[in-house]
């Protein structure tokens, strides 16, 4: 018999595994030794800057000297070298002596000697410290008034001293500015998910740049307070620390601020000139003053501090764009809003400075926020060309690139095929992570310890491996569109896929090592509060980075323990024993690793997902269950964790039906008495599967589906992978169909299998989701009868197991909206109501409510409602459109014209929020700028009202509507002929609309002309207002009041046809207002 040959590729990757596992320990040692001398430093370091303590060491240092002196001095203390012996002496005896001796040799001169030298080294102490940091501080002066007296009135009074206070309003200037880079240093999140760590705004200023100080401040120990002032100004002035002098005058009308830096560099100046003043202007000088301060603080900043910029005007606009980026940070409610303002000033601050770096590298980010992909890229390429030499610029490019392809990725499925779409994204999305391996190599060159690019690059490998394995048609193709750079063939180190994993092991391994010493690093440090300026010093950030890098460690091992086990026809008979060994070693390394996870970050579910996947493996069921429900128990509704359950009790049913066949062997971790589990398992299964249809994830689901493509070969599980892969299937049709509007929709069936109640669980949720797609799809046709009828369906099919797929896509909200189509508001109120009582943070829901009552005429509650949603979504700009259209209408009914003013201004606010925030088609557009046309119209405005409704016109949407408001606007600019026009065009729209229609006159008049601007405004009433700015422009034109009349007899006998009670209101008001003015002028034209 011939033995089977030893594989030294296989001896070699065992010893690998060896070394990785005894570095786990390793790992845990260099932690715990970390941690402790890092708390010891951080004690003993508190203590060396505790003034009090160094006066008391000082004190006992000088007093303990004295004592030996004064013993020596009696000669009781024999220390000669020469006869030095040990003898056998009582210690407290000898201290009571020494100490007797020393108190008789004190008298009054000598306690004050003592305390004098004590004193004089202390501060002798303090100043060497302070000569030690007195160059990274730069001291600001007391500015100096220079300015003459002036004559006011004929009396003579001097100028009141501004400058006294200038030297602390430019301190103070300059220390918020600095506070602003560091707090953007600090604005990053922590938690970052598993993918890559993002790129953060940059605000990088010199490495040896100076805190800010300024005179007057007393250094107080207990009740005494010490000079600190003259202890800094000798200490600054022996080591020539930096200094700022400055001075205050007024020349030809102007003030002139001028500032010196004096220290052992190049001297440097700043001027600044205020504006001229009036002649005999006696007004405050304070706001030319606090302009001044603000722009020599960005003169000084810029000089100083800034090793990128060169003009102070760049570095101000820069400064605001980080302003409005930590804005959007801090304020979700204005997000998207905070980035388009940041956007704005980065690039006002490249129009200034074109070689700002930092401000190419925070625009790249900022519109990779935005997911603007091509923008990013074409910032972060000018980024590195303005600084080659930069490590950062290399990584945010590549993660761009990784970004881009990742989002497109993980949409679907990666092995479907039929989509030629699908397969050109693929293609670019492989090469795509080919650049960002190659850019993460040029990162590591200038940097090499990075975690954060080899865990990007172990990604990319990651990625470009599975794309390698399951699409090899589609990578091995020319480009058909021709403009990459790669030539259409495969590179030659990639084998189906094997390399780039082992490739991804490396590179992580790399980052595990490298992010843990840096972990250890800092946890060596002594812990300082509000350093936010170096981001390594934030121990919980890196404890943050190193759980990620472990985590996914993990999972690469995970995977390369797949491949190893399937590798051999998928049988363990057939494993030799190093292939044996290797697997129990990378499932004992795989367990080591997701503890330490666990360990730095015991609120993270994954690592428990890991360690349940693990004992699958090892065919322990009953052990993986009990780690699933752990990760359940910190995210509920994570969809992984359900699917993993719901596959582990499927394996436990499995096994016990092993176990009950005659003959078989008990197994560990399952009772004798197995009667009532299989039961027990089933009920647990079909929750866990019931639970993962309510939480499932409708983007980005290639998660589920490796998950899937894992347990699919077991024929136990063959079942619940088949039921996992048709809903995201479904899912994946609804959202095509939601997307192109399409009414008809044909899910996917699942074949029938041996297990009939998952069919009937899967079946109730899949009729409840189309049913619910088709009403939406009704609802955008138009047609709200039929969606409502759909979503009630939809509500009974999924109301009994799916509660939380009606919550997440707020179906009641949806079914309000198709009763606001239908003009049934009270209906809508109460299905809103339901709808509240599920999820009471549910903005669609308040958003429809504040409709309903918009349509009953409680504007109050209603502006309520649309507050509450606001709170929910503060990004949706719907809503702000919903109240600008509130508080266009108080102001339309207010006969206060301040309260008019305001309203209508910030109902103009309101429009301008929703129209920035608007993503839509330019039907909606051309809405937000006919509103905003209106608003303008209310204030008297009518340039501005001009303006934005041509610029609804040119958009070609609602031409009557449109072209009535752009006659009110040009009337108000007493453009007669112009306004005349205009209102001929409306004038010949409705007689249009009249002969086309279907429908009597009547019903004609109460139908709502172009409905989709929601203004409410019916065809009689849009006539009747005809009839009435038509009788004002006959007055203005002919100066005669016949044709006037004739108009307003025509608005009577319209309002009386009108059956709105509130429309036929406004209209008698409108109506009343225009006769008294007709009246008017009437008297104006009668002959004197």
């Amino acid at each position: 018999m011939v033995e089977k040959q030893t594989n030294p590729e296989e001896v070699n990757s065992l010893w690998w595994l060896l070394s990785v596992w005894a570095g786990s320990y390793y790992r845990d040692l260099m932690y715990c030794f970390s941690h402790q001398v890092g708390q010891s430093y951080t004690v003993i370091r508190g203590l060396y800057y505790s003034l009090r303590l160094q006066f008391v060491l000082i004190a006992i240092a000088v007093l303990a000297f004295d004592c030996l002196s004064a013993n020596l001095a009696d000669k009781q203390m024999d220390v000669s070298p020469i006869n030095l012996e040990w003898v056998s002496i009582d210690v407290l005896p000898a201290i009571m002596n020494v100490l007797l001796i020393w108190f008789q040799s004190i008298s009054l001169i000598k306690g004050v000697e003592l305390f004098g030298v004590i004193l004089l080294l202390f501060l002798a102490f303090s100043l060497a410290r302070r000569a030690n940091v007195a160059s990274k501080i730069v001291t600001i002066d007391e500015f100096k008034d220079c300015r003459q007296k002036n004559h006011v009135r004929g009396l003579e009074e001097n100028v009141p001293n501004v400058a006294e206070d200038l030297h602390h309003r430019l301190a103070a200037e300059l220390t918020r500015i600095r506070s602003l880079y560091e707090n953007v240093a600090g604005s990053m999140d922590v938690t970052y998910g598993y993918r890559p760590e993002p790129p953060r705004i940059t605000a990088d200023y010199s490495t040896t740049s100076k805190n800010i100080s300024q005179s007057n401040q007393p250094l107080s120990i207990g009740p005494i307070n010490l000079p600190q002032e003259i202890i800094r100004d000798i200490a600054s002035r022996v080591v020539r620390g930096t200094r700022i002098t400055g001075i205050l005058f007024e020349e030809d009308d102007r003030l002139h601020l001028v500032a010196h830096r004096i220290d052992n560099e190049e001297p440097l100046s700043w001027t600044v000139v205020g504006p001229k003043k009036a002649h005999g202007d006696g007004t405050s000088s304070e706001p030319a003053l606090n302009d001044m301060i603000h722009e020599l603080a960005c003169r000084i900043f810029t000089s100083i501090y800034t090793d990128d910029a060169t003009e102070w005007k760049a570095v101000q606009a820069f400064n605001r764009g980080l302003e409005e980026y930590l804005h959007s940070k801090a304020k979700p409610q204005g997000r998207t809003i905070g980035l388009i303002r940041a956007e704005e000033k980065f690039i006002e601050t490249l129009s200034e400075d074109s070689g700002y770096h930092n401000a190419y590298h925070n625009l790249g980010v900022i519109y990779r926020e935005q997911k603007k992909w091509q923008a990013a890229e074409r910032v972060f390429i000018l980024s590195t060309h303005s600084r080659p030499k930069e490590a950062e610029s290399y990584y945010t490019l590549a993660l761009n690139y990784f970004d881009e392809a990742y989002d497109h990725l993980y949409e679907g499925d990666i092995e479907k095929r039929g989509s030629l779409e699908r397969d050109d994204g693929i293609f670019r999305d492989y090469w795509s992570l080919c650049r960002v391996i190659e850019l993460c190599d040029a990162c590591l060159m200038l940097q090499p310890v990075c975690p954060k690019a080899y865990e990007l690059k172990g990604f990319a490998y990651g990625l470009r491996g599975y794309i390698t394995e399951k699409r090899p048609d589609v990578i091995n193709r020319p480009d058909p569109s021709g403009d990459l750079d790669y030539p259409g063939k495969l590179p030659p180190f990639e084998s189906g896929g094997h390399d780039s994993l082992d490739h991804a092991i490396q590179c992580r391994r790399i980052a595990v090592e490298q992010s843990w010493k840096l972990l250890c690093q800092n946890l060596l440090r002594p812990s300082q509060k509000n350093d936010r300026a170096n981001p390594l010093v934030t121990v919980t950030e890196d404890r943050d980075r190193a759980y990620k890098c472990l985590n996914n460690m993990a999972y690469t091992l995970h995977l390369k323990s797949l491949k190893r086990k399937s590798g051999n026809s998928g049988s363990e008979k057939s494993h030799s024993t190093i292939d044996r060994l290797s697997l129990w070693l990378l499932s004992q390394i795989q367990m080591r690793i997701y503890r330490q996870a666990l360990a730095l970050n015991p609120s993270k579910a994954n690592p428990h997902l890991g360690i349940g996947g693990l004992h699958l493996m090892a065919n322990r069921p009953d052990l993986a269950i009990e780690s699933f429900k752990r990760a359940i128990s910190i995210d509920y509704t994570l969809p992984t964790a359900w699917m993993y359950l719901a596959l582990a009790y499927n394996e436990s049913i499995a096994n016990i039906k092993r176990i009950q066949k005659p003959g078989a062997k008990h197994q560990v971790g399952y009772p004798d008495s197995r009667s009532a589990m299989p039961g027990i398992y089933r009920q647990g299964r079909d929750h866990a599967l019931i639970q993962f249809l309510n939480y499932i994830e409708e983007l980005k689901p290639l998660h589920l589906y490796r998950i899937a493509e894992e347990f699919e070969n077991r024929i136990e599980c063959k079942d619940i992978t088949l039921l996992i892969r048709r809903s995201l299937a479904f899912l994946e049709e609804t959202r095509k169909c939601e997307s192109s509007k399409a009414i008809d929709l044909s899910p996917p069936e699942i074949p029938s299998s041996g297990i009939e109640h998952l069919r009937s669980i899967y079946d109730d949720w899949q009729k409840g989701e189309s049913l619910r797609v088709q009403g939406i799809n009704f609802l955008s046709h138009g047609e709200p009868g039929k969606a409502d009828e759909m979503f009630i369906e939809s509500l009974q099919s999924l109301k009994t197991l799916y509660p939380e797929r009606i919550r997440r896509n707020a179906i009641y909200a949806s079914q309000a909206h198709a009763q606001l189509q239908k003009k049934d508001y009270p209906t809508s109120i109460k299905t809103t109501h339901d709808a509240l009582l599920l999820d009471p943070g549910c903005s669609h829901s308040h958003l429809r409510r504040g409709q309903g009552l918009y349509g009953i005429n409680d504007l109050d509650h209603c502006i309520n409602e649309y507050r509450l949603a606001l709170q929910c979504d503060p990004e949706q700009p719907e809503i702000y459109f919903r109240i600008g259209q509130v508080d266009l209408l108080r102001a339309k009914r207010s006969h206060n014209p301040e309260e008019k003013r305001e309203l209508s201004e910030e109902a103009s606010n309101n429009f301008k929020i929703a129209l920035e925030l608007r993503k839509g088609e330019s039907k909606d557009i051309a809405k937000m700028y006919y509103w905003l046309g209106k608003s303008s119209l209310i204030m008297g405005s009518y340039n501005e009202a001009r303006a934005y409704l041509e610029t609804a016109e040119s958009l070609s949407i609602a031409p009557i509507k449109v072209a009535f408001h752009l006659g009110e606007a040009y009337l108000g600019m007493g453009l007669f002929a112009t306004s005349e026009n205009y209102f001929e065009q409306v004038r010949r729209h409705l007689d249009k609309s009249i002969r086309d229609s279907t429908i009597s006159r009547d019903s004609w008049l109460q139908s709502e002309v172009e409905e989709f601007l929601e203004d409410d405004v019916c065809a009689g009433a849009l006539l009747a207002r005809w009839h009435i700015r038509n009788a004002t422009l006959a007055i203005h034109t002919s100066q005669s009041g016949e044709e006037a009349e004739k108009h307003l007899e025509a608005v009577r006998e319209i309002i009386g046809e009108i059956s709105s009670t509130t429309t036929r209101r406004d209209l008698e008001s409108e109506y009343l207002r225009a006769r008294r003015w007709l009246l008017k002028q009437k008297e104006h034209l009668k002959p004197t």
